[in-house]
């Protein structure tokens, strides 16, 4: 292996690993993966502009269809606040840009150190395996879960990043399986294959045999995480890989030769397949599949209002559930959907979301980019098979082009995987599952450039670069590396540096947060004037009000606390945040304000009691004892989705008040729970 490969590979696996990292030093535990993500990103991305100025005559990036869209799309996000004098607000924006520069800076670097691709898959196989490892451990008790909700969760607290994360390390797996080598085998001749025998070195076969034990074991280990994590998604993403991988090897990509009823049929026949398959996964969480109809029709209702340029970036979650508010209030939901209801932070479909938070364009360069990148592979696909039917006199020379479908085929199949899991699934915010869905985009787009391949190619397969059918590379003018290189790094600095910057303020606000929950009211006044330095970093970022308005209402600054809560609600639409706002009014006599904010705690989840059990204090507390009844009323008969001591000790105080309401005459009791 050289000193590239070795680089590469563990650039690589660092990359990936980080995205593992979950921790308590942010507000938020996904928060230290992403910024350690971006951190890696902005290395990556300094040592390829540094490659591109070291090498001014090696080829650049010849830009393709998909490529330009991809690059359009990050400046639409750019501009995005300009163009429709919106906002991108909780750090998506930088996010999103953040996996842009990774793709080209990936691409550059495959480019120019052409490493092996078993030195890429290699990791991935790697990370997945010893993630599956700690999801087996978990569930057999050795080792604690992450998150308290579930049993098994990885290194990762949501089961479902995990569960998905290790779809695409299954796919890098299959890379390494013997069935790529099959055909290649059986097109040797006979005293070929002898030769092979007796010239191979008996620990050359056991190194193989151990190699390939130990992707077996892997895929095993990864299946049977998966199996475990419960998370539907995933098989359909598994299910997914193995028919392309598979396809791929053994030529289903042959369309042209299927006759036309047989077309017809095979179709029908995958659907017949697959639809006991899709309802048994709807019926496994019927509860769950049903929660996310109605997000997909509240959501599509918010795209008919704002078709074009959508909310912004990173706003989904606070227009989602304010859109959810006013659907309940409509009157129109069944009982179904209330019941169902739930704060909602995710689309649960890519589509959807992409086309809340940036609107038909956004989600039209974001979709052209992955649509124009699948059809890129099955063009690839039929030209290779083309090319193997015109050497078809030739075993060697076309079984050297099936090769390099079998190279190929675990990225594609990662980058199928990932589409059909963005439906039904969040797949974008999911750091390491976008992390390697860039990684195989940059693969395959890198091969516009170069052609990757684990050994080097031979005299016998030297057409292969003659006739350029997988090479398209173009050399650069004097100037167009430096330019690249310019562009790059400047969007580095502009980009990256100020989101690493923010990230290192996050982790002051965890701090002070900590501060905050435990500390004395003197420790408080002094983090309070800490957090107001970290402003300028997190003006953007809802969880800074949130927690700012916190420490002035354990101030009892209530008006403090109103007016950072008041920011806060401009970025989310968490209920609690409207709950709290609606005491601090409530305690300086703002009851018209209280009750506004406690109705629309009400409505983003109407199946929770403690926001109508705000509205029963209040009401008692304004002499509205009619009011008070019918809140309290709902109350008793409500049936929470969870029963926790808060949500018994609601019911138990409604029924008092209508006991005492009933048997005094409207009069109101003073015993209530507080």
């Amino acid at each position: 292996m050289s000193k590239s490969d070795t680089f590469v590979g563990t650039l690589f696996g660092m990359t990936v690993a980080v995205t593992l990292i979950s921790s308590s030093a942010m507000i938020s535990p996904t928060l230290v993966s992403l910024f350690l993500f971006v951190l890696f990103v902005t290395a990556t991305s300094i040592f390829a502009g540094v490659l591109l100025i070291l090498n001014k005559d090696r080829p650049v990036l010849n830009l393709n269809l998909h490529s330009v869209l991809f690059l359009i799309w990050g400046l639409y996000i750019v501009l995005y606040p300009i163009l429709t004098r919106g906002v991108n607000a909780n750090l998506k924006d930088g996010y999103l840009l953040s996996c842009i520069i990774y793709y080209f800076s990936l691409i550059i670097l495959l480019v120019h150190l052409k490493p092996r691709l078993e030195v890429i898959y290699l990791p991935l196989l790697l990370m997945g395996t010893i993630e599956a490892l700690i999801c087996i451990l978990q569930y057999s008790g050795y080792i604690n879960s992450v998150n308290s909700f579930f049993k098994v969760t990885g290194t990762i607290v949501n089961p479902n990043t995990t569960a998905m994360f290790l779809v695409l390390c299954f796919s890098a797996g299959m890379h390494f399986l013997s069935i790529f080598s099959v055909r290649a085998e059986k097109t040797k001749s006979q005293r070929s294959r002898k030769s092979d025998r007796l010239n191979e070195p008996k620990d050359s076969n056991r190194m193989k045999t151990t190699k390939s034990l130990f992707v077996l074991v892997g895929l095993v280990l990864i299946i049977v995480a998966i199996v475990l994590l419960k998370c539907r998604t995933a098989f359909i993403g598994v299910i997914a890989i193995i028919v392309v991988i598979w396809g791929s090897r053994f030529r289903f990509t042959r369309w042209n030769n299927v006759r036309r009823r047989l077309r017809l049929l095979i179709p029908v026949l995958v659907l017949i397949f697959l639809l006991p398959i899709l309802l048994f996964l709807y019926k496994a969480k019927e509860d769950s599949s049903r929660g996310r109809l109605l997000v997909w029709k509240v959501s599509t209702q918010m795209i008919q209002e704002s078709p074009w340029t959508g909310y912004g970036y990173g706003l989904f979650e606070r227009n989602y559930n304010l859109a959810q508010a006013k659907y309940f209030n409509s009157g129109k939901a069944t009982e179904e959907e209330i019941e169902r209801a739930d704060h909602i932070t995710l689309a649960y479909n890519e589509v959807i979301e992409s086309t809340v938070e940036g609107g038909v364009i956004g989600t039209t360069l974001f979709l052209g980019f992955i649509g124009l990148l699948i059809h890129k592979c099955l063009r690839q696909f039929r030209n290779i098979h083309n090319s193997t039917s015109s050497f078809i006199k030739s075993s060697e020379k076309g079984e050297a082009i099936r090769n390099q479908v079998s190279l190929n085929a675990p990225a594609f199949a990662g980058v199928i995987a990932f589409t059909l899991m963005s439906l039904v699934n969040f797949t974008v915010q999911a750091v390491p599952v976008m992390c390697v869905f860039i990684i195989f985009s940059s693969l395959i787009s890198a091969q516009d450039i170069t052609v990757f391949q684990d050994k080097a190619l031979t005299d016998k397969n030297q057409f292969l670069k003659a006739k350029e059918q997988l090479i398209n590379v173009r050399h650069s003018n004097k100037y167009q590396n430096q330019i690249v290189a310019l562009i790059l790094l400047v969007s580095v600095f502009a980009i990256e540096l100020p989101f690493i910057k923010t990230g290192f303020a996050q982790y002051h606000l965890g701090k002070s947060v900590k501060t905050i929950s435990t500390g004395n009211p003197a420790n408080i006044e002094r983090t309070i004037e800490t957090m107001k330095d970290l402003r300028p970093e997190l003006s953007s970022c809802e969880g800074y009000y949130r927690y700012t308005a916190f420490a002035f209402f354990k101030l009892h600054d209530l008006q403090s606390a109103i007016e950072y809560y008041s920011e806060a609600s401009k970025l989310t639409s968490n209920p609690d945040l409207f709950l709290s706002r609606g005491v601090c009014y409530e305690k300086i006599g703002q009851y018209s304000a209280a009750e506004a904010d406690y109705l629309t705690a009400s409505y983003i989840v109407p199946n929770r009691i403690i926001p109508k059990y705000r509205l029963m204090l209040l009401y008692l507390q304004r002499s509205n004892s009619k009011e008070a009844s019918a809140m309290a009323r709902q109350i008793v008969e409500m049936q929470p989705k969870v029963n926790n001591s808060q949500a018994e000790a609601a019911k138990k105080a409604a029924q008092e008040v209508l006991r005492k309401l009933n048997s005094r005459n409207n009069q109101v009791p003073f015993n209530t729970m507080q």
